[in-house]
């Protein structure tokens, strides 16, 4: 398993996901802001994990195919989980993200001699 893939999951997904946070975020949404980034961290993290499961099984079709035994590299469920990780991570972000902005909206919505 290079470590390619997994540094671009654990960057890009959570770029694309503040953009789409941010953008609710603005409007005074929070929550739904919380919600569509986790969604587009949780989608990329199942394209990853497809992706790796597709590399894994035609490497595997490819030394049976040649007559060799092959034996893998690394087990089969660290390569998915380790999106799985990484994703999960990116979504604690994104929430503790969202939380400062609503605590910023709330403070910003109150009256000033309650301040």
């Amino acid at each position: 398993m290079t470590w390619y893939w997994p540094a671009i999951a654990a960057t890009a997904p959570l770029a694309l996901a503040l953009l789409l946070a941010r953008l609710f975020w603005r409007r005074n949404n929070a929550f739904m802001g919380n919600i569509a980034g986790a969604a587009v961290i949780l989608f990329c993290a199942l394209l990853f994990a497809s992706r790796e499961f597709v590399d894994v099984a035609r490497a595997r079709k490819a030394c049976i195919a040649a007559g060799k035994l092959c034996p893998p590299a690394s087990s089969d469920f660290k390569r998915t989980a380790t999106y799985g990780f990484i994703a999960f991570g990116e979504i604690a972000i994104v929430f503790v993200l969202g939380l400062r902005v609503e605590e910023r909206q709330r403070r910003n919505t109150r009256e000033p001699e309650w301040q």
